[in-house]
């Protein structure tokens, strides 16, 4: 496709046509012969901000005192600390202390394995409700990862008889 910043695809009545917000005109499938052709500009990635750095190196854990080894293999070597829950609740789970360190090897199985993530949520689930309550915890998190991951063990178990 053309990469020029006037250039549309619209759709009416079922039929795409292309559209130059510039002209206020439908033109034909490029813009190339046109005299007044703009390019995008792309914006590149912005580097982290300090408020974001230092709350990266302020990052603690609720479970874990020692961030410098991982939490099941105790080896040192290339730990990364990981948000226990990702995603839109990354900076909440900074905020509470659901941190966890992590091996290279720990953290491909956390981000690839169904059961050894949601182990670990529940861990922190449990953790947090011990100091705070659980109408709190579904208030911040939104999901029960204790039902969750007990629905799981049940999905595995059967899985496994219909195997056998």
């Amino acid at each position: 496709m053309n990469s020029c910043k006037y250039f549309r695809l619209r759709h009416k009545q079922g039929r795409s046509y292309y559209y130059c917000t510039l002209k206020s005109r439908i033109i034909g499938n490029e813009c190339s012969s046109c005299s007044f052709i703009e390019y995008r500009t792309r914006n590149t990635l912005k580097k982290t901000t300090y408020k974001h750095s230092k709350a990266d190196k302020e990052r603690y854990s609720i479970i874990y005192h020692d961030l410098t080894k991982c939490a099941f293999d105790n080896s040192k070597t290339s730990i990364e600390k990981n948000e226990v829950f990702e995603g839109s609740y990354r900076q909440t789970s900074i905020r509470l202390g659901m941190v966890i360190p992590l091996c290279k090897t720990h953290h491909d199985l956390f981000h690839n394995d169904r059961y050894f993530a949601l182990s670990v949520k529940n861990e922190f689930q449990k953790a947090y409700i011990k100091n705070h309550s659980y109408d709190e915890f579904i208030k911040e998190f939104k999901i029960d990862y204790h039902y969750l991951f007990e629905e799981y063990k049940k999905m595995l178990k059967q899985q496994k008889k219909t195997r056998d």
